[in-house]
């Protein structure tokens, strides 16, 4: 029988420090340096926005890591200085993949409502380190429809599994890149109890975490499912040992289903600097980045006063409104 592998912990997510006014967690502590090849990895939402309050992540720069975008729910608008794909609308069930390379500017915002009706926003952002080389790579983009991702259930169809990345019984993901990866959103259904082999690139995959965000919010603190035995509640991350190829889910709570990120990679084992949306080998090179940037290396898009002045008035109107019914 193929080894557990097994919860070495089991933490909270925690407001997230990133550079971003959308209501988000960080799912791997905004510690950049401690699981590699993850440099960033977030929930952003669930967010409801009224006619006229959607807002984003407005032109950016990024360089020396890749950026992948997985949408749950709403639709956000994507658009970078490099690709020929202009604009891409990432609505719930896709995923965008982005390479910055040697560097890039983009944006990622909802659509603004033409009508009074709302609309929702949840999706995950993670930032993985690129190896030393390819940190100067020319930028690339990759997006998938819902359609696109491979699905797996298992033989009672208690469990389904959209594979983005790895390979799971014997299906592989539409995602590959470098460092190897594994991205699995698996859905529990009620009373499931059973292993998922996790035996992908011959153990390749040293960091692993499984984060718990089924919708239900009124049982936060309460456990809903345990993984290997070790419980674990909506909003918590289990961070896995480093060896082991299977993983035992059990439903604790009589509930429709439950829901679970799992990721991990291989570690690059590299020097990193991660400051701000920038990830090189040395810090001289985070300064000549910001360089290239202000100096228009990276290239640039049309629109982009309008697009904050659009965005700043957005985020006002939205707080506004939170601010007069707390």
């Amino acid at each position: 029988m193929n080894p557990l592998r097994e919860l070495e912990e089991v933490h909270d997510v925690v407001p997230s420090e990133a550079d971003i006014e959308l209501p988000s967690t960080s799912i791997i502590e905004n510690d950049r340096l401690n699981y590699d090849p993850f440099i960033l990895a977030e929930h952003i939402g669930p967010i409801s926005f009224n006619a006229g309050e959607a807002f984003g992540a407005i032109d950016h720069p990024h360089c020396g890591l890749q950026v992948i975008l997985y949408m749950i729910d709403g639709t956000v608008i994507h658009d970078d200085s490099f690709s020929s794909r202009h604009p891409i609308e990432v609505s719930a069930g896709s995923l965008l993949y982005l390479r910055s390379g040697s560097g890039i500017v983009h944006y990622e915002m909802p659509p603004q409502l033409a009508d009074d009706s709302e609309t929702n926003l949840e999706c995950f952002q993670f930032w993985v380190n690129s190896p030393k080389e390819e940190k100067d790579a020319t930028p690339l983009l990759h997006y998938f429809q819902p359609d696109e991702i491979p699905i797996v259930r298992s033989e009672d169809n208690l469990a389904e599994i959209k594979v983005i990345a790895g390979s799971v019984y014997g299906v592989s993901g539409i995602l590959e890149i470098n460092p190897q990866i594994i991205f699995l959103d698996i859905t529990l259904k009620k009373s499931y109890t059973s292993s998922i082999n996790l035996h992908i690139f011959d153990d390749c995959i040293e960091t692993a975490l499984v984060y718990a965000f089924s919708p239900f919010k009124e049982l936060h603190k309460a456990p809903i499912v345990a993984v290997c035995d070790k419980p674990l509640s909506i909003g918590q991350v289990g961070v896995f040992k480093d060896v082991g190829t299977n993983i035992k889910f059990t439903i604790l709570r009589d509930l429709p289903y439950c829901r679970l990120l799992l990721f991990g990679g291989k570690r690059i084992s590299e020097q990193v600097v991660a400051e701000g949306p920038f990830a090189t080998c040395k810090r001289a090179e985070i300064e000549t980045a910001y360089i290239d940037f202000k100096e228009g290396k990276f290239g640039s898009l049309i629109g982009s006063k309008e697009r904050k002045e659009r965005n700043d008035a957005a985020m006002k109107r939205y707080f506004e409104r939170i601010r007069k019914n707390e």
